[in-house]
């Protein structure tokens, strides 16, 4: 559709809409017995403005009133158009975003983004198409302006719809980020917006200034690595269990858990026991993850975690009853001795220690094998 046929759409919009409100005046004139003249004056005036929008002599307007988070936009045609963004009719929405489609401005990008979170999936379809019309830079400039330094208001409409906005943000906020010269806080929202939309071509980039020695940036870049989800990223998200932020590592220890498999397995046995210092609710979340993800290699590990770090002595017991069937109570030296014979005795580890799927804390764990 081109610009010139947008705009007449719009403008025949706001015309309709127009001599609707008209239509309300003149009733309620009719209904008052001596206020016809003004009714009349106001549908002469209405009258004479359709017919300028007809001959297309009146021009659309470049931007919208920027004062609307208390109410519809401002004056004039703004505030229609407003009205229409902010309208109960989802077909007034969608010929709204139609509309906004020709402007750039920061406001219009504010109302698409607020659009790909409507509840009716052909509006945020007719906001997509909106946004996806404006300048690629300009969106990324908007959406970083908003994660800086935005209202509340903006900052959350815009967390619902980074998800949606990977193609259309993901190459400019990656180049945000890998530019040095940007500021550390600039950088670090693109980082954030990278996570949030599960960017995977930005993965290199994130575990390489996950360890930068700003340690806004550093962390911003970590939990933004850890977002992805990524199964192909377990070594960077393994390397991270050595952060220097605990907030860091106990993160990475959750994503190890999400993304299971041996690899995984081999990091959260090594935080279970390393000996230098490590914080307690990281070496627990180790041990209780290695309960659901854990395989044979990780009996003796609990069983050392539990002989030499009483504070994860009872996680350790319960992980060692998920992997073994047995319940041998908390002294590691009884798992020892059982362990040892059971080695000594059928020269293989028990059957029953195989690795479990993983179970998220907001999950019920599985039972214990009979």
């Amino acid at each position: 559709m081109g610009q010139k046929t947008m705009r007449l759409r719009a403008v025949w919009t706001v015309a309709a809409l127009m001599v609707a409100v008209a239509g309300m005046w003149l009733g309620a004139g009719a209904a008052g017995a001596a206020g016809g003249s003004d009714a009349d004056g106001l549908g002469r005036s209405v009258a004479r403005l359709a017919g300028q929008l007809a001959a297309d002599e009146v021009e659309w307007p470049r931007g919208i009133a920027r004062e609307r988070a208390a109410g519809p936009a401002g004056a004039g045609v703004g505030a229609v158009l407003g009205a229409m963004l902010q309208s109960s009719s989802p077909e007034a929405r969608i010929n709204g975003f139609e509309a906004l489609a020709g402007l750039a401005c920061p406001e219009a990008l504010d109302w698409c983004v607020l659009g790909l979170a409507d509840p009716e999936e052909r509006v945020r379809e007719a906001a997509g198409r909106a946004l996806s019309g404006q300048r690629a830079e300009d969106v990324v400039a908007r959406a970083l302006d908003v994660a800086c330094s935005g209202t509340e208001r903006q900052a959350a409409a815009l967390d619902r719809a980074l998800p949606r906005l990977g193609e259309v943000l993901g190459p400019g906020m990656a180049g945000v980020l890998a530019e040095r010269t940007n500021p550390a806080t600039k950088r670090a929202a693109a980082a954030y917006c990278l996570g949030r939309m599960k960017y995977g071509g930005a993965r290199g980039l994130l575990a390489a200034n996950a360890w930068s020695p700003n340690t806004t940036l550093a962390g911003a870049c970590a939990k933004a690595l850890l977002a992805l989800g990524d199964a192909g990223a377990v070594h960077d998200v393994a390397a991270l269990t050595r952060h220097g932020q605990p907030a860091v590592q106990l993160a990475a220890v959750q994503a190890l858990g999400r993304i299971g498999g041996p690899v995984a397995a081999a990091a959260l046995e090594e935080v279970a026991v390393r000996p230098e210092r490590t914080e307690t609710s990281v070496r627990a979340e180790a041990v209780r993850l290695l309960g659901f993800i854990g395989g044979p290699s990780s009996v003796p590990v609990l069983i050392d975690a539990m002989r030499a770090y009483p504070a994860v002595r009872s996680g350790a017991r319960d992980s060692l009853i998920r992997l073994t069937g047995l319940d041998l109570g908390d002294d590691a030296g009884t798992w020892a001795a059982w362990y040892q014979e059971y080695l000594e005795k059928e020269g293989l580890v028990p059957t029953e220690l195989k690795p479990r799927h993983i179970v998220l804390e907001d999950e019920q764990a599985p039972p214990p094998p009979p």
